[in-house]
């Protein structure tokens, strides 16, 4: 029995230094990996816009990918500014849990709006980390944080 209770002791300190060195990082990663995603995307769009190219992203929001209740131009600004904006926040880890619920509606949009796809899930998933854990200590929103707090206010 006490091989059983050491094997346990081991295993609890194991799983307690793995969560405390890495949860941060592993929040780091999946904030970066998402948020390159979605930023990607937007970016194409708004690259569209400065070289007055505009009407390939009306295309894209009219005939390939149409969002239902919403003409393709006001899909097409607020899809596109949906895609730099809350990425940026979100990687950052400046108002992030507000980047990842952004995120969290234009995934909802593509998803039961637009297409289907495994992959929209693990976004969801990724984004749905962000919301409940926060961004973690290596983001903006902690050191604003930590710095208010140390001001006492």
């Amino acid at each position: 029995m006490q091989i059983v209770q050491k094997l346990v002791v081991s295993y609890d300190c194991l799983i307690k230094l793995l969560t405390t060195s890495f949860k941060d990082l592993f929040l780091l990663v999946s904030r970066l990996y998402i948020s390159s995603i979605f930023f990607q995307s937007g970016w194409l769009k708004f690259e569209n816009l400065l070289k007055g190219e505009w009407g390939h992203t009306l295309f894209l929001f009219r005939e390939v990918h149409p969002v239902p209740f919403l003409p393709a131009e006001i899909a097409a600004v607020l899809g596109t500014a949906a895609e730099v904006v809350f990425p940026a926040v979100l990687a950052v880890g400046m108002f992030a849990r507000l980047g990842a619920l952004g995120l969290l509606g234009v995934t909802a949009t593509i998803t039961f709006g637009v297409h289907t796809h495994f992959t929209h899930v693990f976004w969801a998933f990724l984004l749905g980390v962000s919301v409940l854990f926060g961004p973690g200590k290596l983001s903006v929103d902690y050191w604003l944080r930590h710095w208010w707090d140390r001001r006492g206010i």
